[in-house]
């Protein structure tokens, strides 16, 4: 997976804190702002250091090969989940897997 980390370095140990960069594609403006809506709320939540984008261009969906499969997730250059609407439950999911995949990556327990 291409993660970009960050070191963070306190006293007593060195810490990776994962930079998440979120892409929402989709031609749904409304689907499109719930689901940025969510996902801001869920990074507010966990504490993710974290940006996220909305992609409208119908150029940008093609050539990620998810034009007929709206909406689509990307996380870091990966696309995560395509064709399916997202819901605060899929979503929560989600960010619990991420949250958990860091605690383990800083050595801390899930």
């Amino acid at each position: 997976m291409s993660l970009s980390h960050v070191l963070f370095i306190n006293k007593n140990r060195v810490d990776i804190i994962m930079q998440l960069i979120f892409r929402i594609l989709d031609s749904d403006i409304n689907r499109l702002k719930s689901t940025e809506a969510t996902l801001l709320k869920l990074i507010r939540k966990y504490g993710f250091d974290a940006d996220v984008y909305q992609v409208t261009e119908m150029l940008e969906h093609g050539r990620l090969g998810v034009a007929d499969a709206l909406p689509a997730l990307e996380i870091n250059d990966i696309v995560v989940s395509k064709g399916t609407p997202f819901t605060a439950d899929t979503l929560g999911s989600l960010f619990e897997k991420l949250y958990t995949a860091s605690l383990r990556e800083n050595g801390d327990k899930a």
